[in-house]
């Protein structure tokens, strides 16, 4: 029996080319509201390709044996039953008690830690407990599906209950900080353009709507008009960004520079109304 997953460009993915299925049981996804013992995991996109899919499934596959067996001594005291939503890309697994190493009344303490793990990792606070090495390199991978210059996966997300932890590019950034490496991913930021200087060459800063802060953009000079024609004004910049170590954004080598329209010069609904009459 094979399960297709709508991708939102209309293609499919057959779930059974896509997941190694190891210890796992396949069915389809219960409607109904998942229980304690289920985690979530949700990849939303524009454009999501098979090999992402694949990577990103079972990149988190092998986070939650690694910390399975972090907590119980081995990887095979729970089985996971994997089931899919066909109508976007969900992909629940619920874990079951299969060994005395793992009895069933501490099944859902494991899917906290797992969930509570990757929230840490993603805030960049500190080595979240049992996330062994092998763990945390897993975290990264998964976050990686969505590093690119093509905006393919806008989020990834990981669901218990009421709770949502998500998995961005800091995630990349924060592994790479626990061992002592510096991190760099492609991505984009959007916020008002403040400042213009040519000091260390010629650079923007741009005020990021996300994290509040103000981010230093290293701009080439060929779109130097176009910088400043967008001066005070709503912009997307888009290239390699360098992380701090906590995860912050320390600077970005621009590639991609885009000014938003001025609000005031898009049309209200009263002349869209009348362009669509002119149309008729």
């Amino acid at each position: 029996m094979s399960f297709l997953v709508k991708r939102r460009d209309t293609g499919r993915v057959n779930i059974e080319n896509v997941v190694d299925y190891g210890q796992l049981e396949v069915t389809s996804m219960n409607t109904q509201q998942p229980g304690p013992n289920v985690l979530i995991l949700e990849i939303d996109g524009p454009q999501i390709t098979a090999n992402k899919f694949r990577k990103g499934i079972n990149a988190f596959l092998d986070v939650i044996d690694e910390v399975v067996k972090e907590m119980s001594g081995s990887k095979k005291a729970v089985r996971w039953i994997v089931s899919v939503n066909a109508g976007s890309l969900q992909v629940a697994l619920e874990a079951q008690s299969v060994s005395k190493k793992l009895p069933p009344h501490e099944i859902p303490i494991v899917l906290e830690k797992i969930q509570n793990g990757l929230h840490m990792i993603e805030k960049g606070e500190k080595k979240p407990p049992y996330f062994n090495d092998t763990a945390l390199l897993k975290a990264r991978e998964l976050a990686s599906i969505a590093n690119g210059k093509r905006r393919q996966i806008d989020s990834i997300k990981v669901r218990r209950n009421e709770q949502v932890a998500r998995v961005t590019t800091k995630t990349l950034a924060n592994v790479d900080s626990f061992f002592g490496t510096a991190s760099t991913a492609w991505g984009s930021v959007e916020g008002r353009l403040s400042i213009i200087s040519e000091r260390g060459g010629l650079n923007i800063t741009v005020y990021d709507d996300v994290s509040e802060k103000y981010i230093r953009c290293n701009v080439p000079e060929q779109i130097l008009e176009d910088i400043l024609a967008a001066y005070r004004k709503r912009v997307s910049v888009s290239g390699e960004i360098r992380y701090f170590p906590n995860g912050d954004i320390k600077d970005i080598a621009v590639e991609n520079f885009e000014l938003f329209p001025d609000p005031n010069t898009l049309p209200d609904f009263e002349d869209l109304f009348g362009m669509f009459r002119k149309a008729e």
